[in-house]
């Protein structure tokens, strides 16, 4: 068993201190009981020769019987790990925490005597790092075990001999032996490696392929050859040899499909300038084609090349390259290889956005890749946007530049219903909860300026996507739900507060006790760093939005995409975990700031990881903002001049963001994080600009700019000359001296031009209003 007294509090588990009342009130359940019930219930423990223990041991990783161990007692693939603390609305009770699962199935189910939204906000906190201990220890009896797997298979491996090129199985295949051993009862023996240590075996004879107990697999590989330009990555031994053979190139063997995905990046990590083929098995007689789906998904997160055998003989159902070779040749094998495989498949570009700007560098272009990967529909300016709010919570209220900005942006993401929108929430929970930090995941949204301040007094820093956030715009527009609209001051205060303390909207405290009102008064959030994505579609943005509240900065504080994806059928995707590289970049950046976790404390002020821009980015800086202004300036004549005006600072977050996703232990931000992030909020606040130029009104007169706009639009290259607007609605239902108006204002935003066209015939050409892209 694994002592866990480390892992719940300085003075370990007080074993006697956590006993359930002899007397129990009616409703109280004994949770010891209750747990070893659903340990019977679910197959765990009993068999006719194990009995159920009356209570479960606390506080320690405990083997038990598994559903899949059958009847056989000796057998403990199980385990479970049970915790109690005491229940602060029950006097004498306590709450039962167990979390229990088998290392065959490789799963986990957690179990609480009490439903968690009956909790306390301190009763939840104590569940959460109750769960995260048995996590923990689950976690180091793996390590233990597998530990133990790889000291005994360095021990058998140094003890074989080198493999004869006559092993029956190698003469079967066609195949050289590189580098693989043999038992002394004839088993060839493949390595697995990791960081080139043996930490498995595997073992292959004409009946199958079996693994040492114990050992790791996931991540580890087999390597055949020397470095070269190219390098593949397949499934098995045979096949890699085969690849090999053929090719004079690098070949890695995974092992199995499921194991392609994480040895593609070690690979890719390995030879960053090599580039990186996966040449899959197509398992056309297995349901749902495992080799193919798996291949292609680590293609897909890996953004590299893909390649599948052609057979013309298809009777004895062949699957691999090494099938290929042993039916056509090895010259056979080459010819297909050396063709021009299959390229990385970027998704239809809907956005219109510049193609660099959808491959971000560093860590962030991993996660895009990811995010696209497991998309049914296709997003591709939304992978970026949940990029970048994935590294914004990570790094908020933790890395900071000599500038003062701070990693928090608002992200909104407009598009039509049923186009995929939703897939930015499932990523950002499944990108943060595979690296431990699902912590920082909030809820739907807010429903109050009070659940705003309450929700950072619990997290300081977290990140929330709100689906509907037509709402909020509606209210910031109408005010007609004053909840919301207090909500979205709130908001807007919070992210303009990160290198501050933010204080409640003061409500009276007459009702309230001396020390209650103190306690009130003295609440105080330290640099709050909130992310927020929000998503609609365009008919509720461009319904509930005004050059109003455009004005008042709401709307200023995002950046936005909207998508032109249209609705398409859906792509059945089979489920990719998140790839090692990303989990593993957010615990490193995390753990730079947060390791003592006092920084997720509201009432403390956070200790910050400090960057600084290099000059040429300084420079790049400067330019964008000179842009800024000039847009600006356009814009103030159709009312949007406050739109671009945060432009400045939110490319200085972002370009945090990306220099901390090139290098997690870096100290500067260089031009090239500097320039994409410049580009980047350049696009969105253009997009988004150009958008609303077309669309909002916040007067009758501004929705007459609009209705002329969109007819002189109609009339392309030909336009129309004054005289005829005169003549023609929506033109003659104006005044004269209103029409004129109009038209001047659309001149001075530069939406139309008054121009010179020939008509073909002698004399001065004629003058005409045109629309300007």
């Amino acid at each position: 068993m694994v002592d866990l007294t480390p892992l719940v509090g300085p003075a370990g588990f007080d074993v006697d201190k956590h006993v359930p009342s002899s007397k129990p009130t009616d409703d109280f359940i004994n949770p010891r009981t209750a747990f070893m019930e659903e340990l019977a219930s679910r197959g765990y423990m009993s068999t006719n020769r194990l009995p159920l223990p009356a209570v479960p041991v606390i506080g320690q990783l405990t083997r038990c019987h598994a559903p899949d161990d059958k009847n056989r007692a000796d057998k403990k693939s199980g385990w479970y790990v049970y915790y109690e603390f005491e229940d602060e609305f029950r006097p004498g009770a306590y709450v039962g925490v167990g979390v229990f699962g088998s290392w065959v199935a490789a799963d986990k189910t957690v179990w609480c005597s009490k439903r968690q939204e009956s909790m306390s906000a301190s009763e939840q906190a104590r569940l959460a790092a109750q769960i995260k201990a048995a996590q923990a220890a689950r976690d180091m009896e793996i390590e233990k075990t597998q530990a133990a797997a790889a000291a005994q298979a360095e021990n058998l491996w140094d003890e074989y001999l080198d493999a004869p090129v006559d092993h029956e199985y190698l003469v079967a295949k066609q195949v050289e032996p590189h580098g693989a051993r043999v038992t002394e009862d004839g088993r060839l023996v493949i390595p697995v490696l990791d960081e080139n240590k043996v930490i498995s075996l595997q073992y292959i004879t004409s009946q199958g392929k079996k693994f040492l107990p114990g050992g790791r697999t996931k991540g580890g590989w087999y390597r055949i050859g020397d470095p070269t330009n190219r390098v593949y990555v397949t499934e098995g031994f045979a096949t890699g040899a085969t690849i090999y053979e053929a090719t004079g190139d690098l070949t890695y063997v995974a092992f199995n499909a499921g194991n392609l995905e994480p040895v593609t990046a070690a690979a890719r990590k390995a030879h960053p300038k090599a580039g990186i083929i996966v040449a899959g098995d197509d398992d056309a007689w297995t349901d749902g084609n495992p080799g193919r789906a798996k291949a292609a998904a680590a293609a897909d997160v890996h953004r590299c090349r893909v390649i599948f055998p052609e057979f013309e003989n298809l009777d004895t159902r062949p699957t691999d390259f090494n099938d290929l070779h042993v039916l056509a040749g090895l010259p056979t094998v080459t010819e297909q290889l050396e063709a021009q495989p299959t390229l990385y498949q970027k998704k239809e570009n809907y956005d219109e956005m510049p193609s660099q700007l959808l491959e971000p560098p560093g860590i962030l272009g991993d996660i895009v890749a990811y995010y696209n990967a497991t998309a049914r529909s296709a997003q591709p300016g939304f992978a970026v946007q949940t990029a970048i709010a994935i590294g914004s919570v990570i790094m908020g209220r933790a890395y900071r530049t000599t500038k003062g900005n701070h990693t928090s942006l608002y992200m909104l993401n407009v598009a039509k219903s049923g186009t995929g929108k939703e897939h930015t929430k499932s990523v950002i929970e499944d990108i943060l909860g595979a690296a431990g930090l699902d912590h920082l995941v909030n809820g739907s949204g807010y429903t109050s300026a009070g659940a705003v301040f309450s929700t950072l007094l619990r997290r300081p820093r977290h990140v929330t996507v709100i689906d509907e956030f037509g709402r909020y715009l509606e209210a910031s527009n109408t005010g007609k739900n004053s909840n919301l609209l207090e909500a979205n001051t709130q908001l807007m205060e919070a992210i303009g507060r990160c290198h501050g303390v933010m204080r409640p909207t003061s409500y009276s405290t007459m009702t309230l006790t001396a020390e209650k009102a103190e306690e009130y008064a003295a609440r105080k959030i330290h640099n709050p760093a909130v992310t927020l994505v929000g998503m609609t579609t365009p008919v509720a943005l461009y319904k509930n939005i005004s050059n109003i509240n455009i004005a008042d900065g709401f709307l200023g504080r995002f950046v936005i995409h909207q998508s032109n994806q249209p609705r398409v059928v859906h792509e059945d995707k089979d489920l990719i975990e998140v790839p090692y590289t990303i989990t593993n970049w957010c615990e490193m950046v995390n753990d730079r700031a947060h390791n003592d976790g006092m920084n997720d404390l509201a009432a403390s002020p956070p200790v910050y990881v400090t960057l600084a821009f290099s000059g040429e980015a300084l420079a790049i800086i400067r330019d964008f903002n000179v842009w800024c202004i000039e847009l600006c300036n356009e814009l103030e004549a159709v009312g949007l001049d406050a739109l671009p005006g945060r432009a400045k600072e939110m490319a200085m977050r972002l370009a945090m963001i990306v220099a901390i996703g090139i290098d997690p232990d870096t100290s500067s931000i260089d031009a090239e994080a500097t320039q994409w992030a410049v580009d980047y909020i350049k696009f969105a606040t253009q997009q988004t600009s150009d958008l609303l130029k077309m669309r909002v009104s916040g007067s009758e007169f501004e929705a007459h700019k609009k209705e002329i706009l969109q007819s002189i639009r109609d009339r392309g290259e030909t336009g129309i000359t004054y005289a005829d607007a005169t003549k023609r609605p929506p033109f003659s239902k104006h005044r004269t001296k209103d029409l004129k108006e109009i038209l001047q204002s659309l001149i001075d935003g530069n939406l139309i031009a008054l121009v010179d066209m020939k008509t073909g015939r002698p004399g001065r050409p004629r003058q005409v209003y045109v629309a300007i892209d």
